[in-house]
């Protein structure tokens, strides 16, 4: 399912400061697209205004092939999300409820016969490597930040969403399991052909996970193209944007320059 973002536009309150400005992208079917930039600089608040969480105050979301797009205002916002898997920073899971119970919340509320919720709550936890017979009865409280985080990406995965949303899922959780998710993320992206939009402030993560990324800034586009072509970019030559596109690679870049003299010499860089 591609996306469409036409002109979308977000301002808090009658006087408050755009939180989105007059920003355009499209995001191919089965594609990832990463969000990238500092906090407040409206990729949050984009991203909510794909599934109407937030509506937008002006501009227009597309969800479709070209042929049968639809304006995603004129869907009822409930239906909307319910089609859209939504994947949150720290989890988002209820905490009252067992793993099986938050996996198969939305195809309950879609109406879906029990042993059908059963089986694809089953099918889920073994995509995300948890094993049903030991972690289908327990509360969030019992797993770890991982597990959690696994059991977020089942439950938004659910009823079968062609388009998933992802609001930094792996922000908050260890270096060595935020790479084991990142790369069971991938995955699953091509395993189940989905599209995506990823949320993060973490460049390396925009680089290593996206096909397309768009940097933004105080609500504007102000880069967008594949890891590629934002790596080979030119010198910022005082262009204040530029710059700041400089200064998102510079870390990724350091780190790497870091690893291979560390590599090369057995020593490490001041």
């Amino acid at each position: 399912m591609a996306l469409h973002l036409e002109n979308l536009t977000k301002r808090f309150g009658k006087a408050g400061p755009l939180a989105v400005d007059d920003l355009s992208l499209e995001i191919e079917d089965g594609k990832v697209l990463v969000l990238v930039g500092e906090s407040g600089c409206g990729k949050t608040t984009t991203l909510k205004m794909i599934n109407r969480l937030i509506e937008p105050s002006s501009g227009t979301v597309w969800i479709g092939k070209d042929g049968s797009r639809v304006d995603t205002c004129l869907l009822d916002p409930v239906v909307l999300r319910r089609s859209i898997g939504f994947v949150f920073q720290e989890d988002g899971l209820f905490p009252h409820m067992t793993v099986a119970a938050n996996v198969g919340i939305t195809p309950s509320l879609l109406g879906w016969t029990t042993d059908r919720i059963d089986a694809r709550t089953a099918e889920l936890l073994k995509l995300v490597h948890l094993d049903p017979e030991q972690f289908a009865k327990r509360l969030p409280a019992d797993l770890s930040g991982g597990q959690r985080q696994r059991v977020g990406f089942a439950r938004a995965l659910a009823a079968g969403p062609s388009v998933l949303l992802l609001d930094e899922p792996f922000g908050a959780l260890d270096p060595l399991t935020r790479d084991h998710l990142q790369i069971e993320f991938q995955e699953l992206q091509r395993k189940l052909g989905f599209t995506a939009v990823l949320v993060t402030h973490d460049m390396a993560e925009a680089l290593l996970l996206g096909d397309r990324i768009a940097v933004l800034r105080d609500g504007k586009i102000i880069a967008e193209g594949t890891p590629r072509d934002l790596l080979q970019l030119g010198p910022s030559q005082g262009d204040a944007d530029r710059a700041y596109v400089d200064d998102l690679l510079a870390t990724p870049r350091r780190s790497a320059q870091r690893l291979e003299h560390l590599i090369r010499s057995g020593e490490n860089p001041a």
